[in-house]
């Protein structure tokens, strides 16, 4: 394999998750790329109006596939929670806490490093609440969901070395959220950025290893207001995403 075509490939962690990969520049033939990731994901979600917060520390796998022909590229990502994450509210509730996201992705290799990209992405945070809340009053069992889907567009960059390269991307989303407690729930808007910066290296003919570091600060604007509990109260649900992530994956060309 030569090495700026594995300096190309660096994109392919530069968005979300894992991001699309091209062929050489101006090589007009189909490609294909398979890859699987293991993903470190440190979550926070802060609910100050009803008091309560959510902070997983999940373990997820993701597989992804990208097509390219040329200069353009499309890819399709899944990526599921392996070792949930249980903890206890303050008011002694069990939370069993789990994530999924799928993204489909289109983009354009610029040239000189840099690649365009626009995609739609599904995001869900599971959280199962069991057990009791302050003063031992037990409660029923009920779920906890956060949803967030939506378009996504971004560019990236990728530096080549010698024997590796380094990307770096930014990506802005404009997202529906949807909020769900038991039997209540509330809408608004989810939008925000992502920052990212992988290191790619080969470790084969056909195989490079990349490591991405990923940062995305979303906001939820409640729109609904009130609807949360089941009741006619007033309440604002507008929050912060922070989702901090470390993953590490191999991907090969066939």
């Amino acid at each position: 394999m030569k090495v700026n075509r594995l300096s190309v490939a660096a994109v392919l962690l530069s968005i979300l998750v894992i991001q699309p990969v091209v062929a050489e520049e101006g090589t007009a033939e189909f490609n294909f790329l398979g890859s699987g990731s293991v993903s470190y994901k440190n979550i926070t979600f802060d609910l100050p109006a009803v008091g309560a917060s959510f902070e997983p520390s999940l373990i997820t796998l993701g597989l992804h596939g990208t097509l390219s022909y040329g200069n353009f590229f499309t890819t399709i990502n899944y990526d599921d929670t392996i070792s949930d994450d249980t903890q206890y509210s303050n008011g002694g509730s069990l939370l069993l806490m789990s994530r999924q996201d799928a993204d489909l992705s289109f983009g354009y290799y610029l040239g000189r490093g840099f690649s365009a990209f626009a995609g739609y992405k599904d995001g869900e945070l599971n959280v199962d609440v069991i057990g009791e809340i302050e003063n031992n009053m037990p409660v029923a069992p009920y779920a906890v969901v956060f949803t967030d889907k939506g378009p996504y567009v971004g560019a990236s960059y990728t530096y080549a070395m010698t024997n590796s390269s380094l990307s770096f991307s930014l990506a802005y989303a404009d997202m529906d959220g949807d909020v769900a407690f038991g039997t209540g729930a509330t809408s608004g808007d989810t939008t925000g950025f992502s920052y990212n910066m992988a290191w790619n290296i080969p470790v084969g003919e056909n195989t490079t290893f990349i490591s991405k570091l990923n940062l995305t600060r979303y906001d939820f604007d409640d729109k609904e207001k009130g609807t949360v509990d089941g009741s006619n109260n007033p309440q604002d649900l507008s929050f912060e995403q922070e989702f901090n992530v470390l993953s590490f994956a191999i991907a090969h060309y066939f």
